[in-house]
């Protein structure tokens, strides 16, 4: 629908999915903040090793950051071919 609907369509989703759809992202990423070392809060490198996290931004908001970009990249119209 996003990549192949018309502007009209794809914004009458966005009405009824998008709150929610923001509200599973922000909930996602909330708990993966930095902190005072620069790491995140939430992940570990190694479940043994409980005092060693991985510096901020963590995979999960790495990956969320380029789903996102990617969600932008994404034209309102295909585009056209040529030849």
């Amino acid at each position: 629908m996003v990549r192949h609907g018309d502007d009209e369509s794809v914004l009458s989703v966005m009405r009824v999915n998008g709150p929610a759809l923001l509200a599973a992202y922000e909930a996602l990423l909330a708990p993966h903040q930095p902190d005072e070392r620069g790491r995140c809060t939430t992940c570990r490198r190694h479940w043994r090793n409980r005092l060693r996290r991985p510096r901020f931004p963590c995979r999960v908001v790495l990956a969320a950051h380029q789903a996102h970009q990617g969600i932008a990249a994404i034209p309102s119209q295909p585009a056209e071919r040529s030849g």
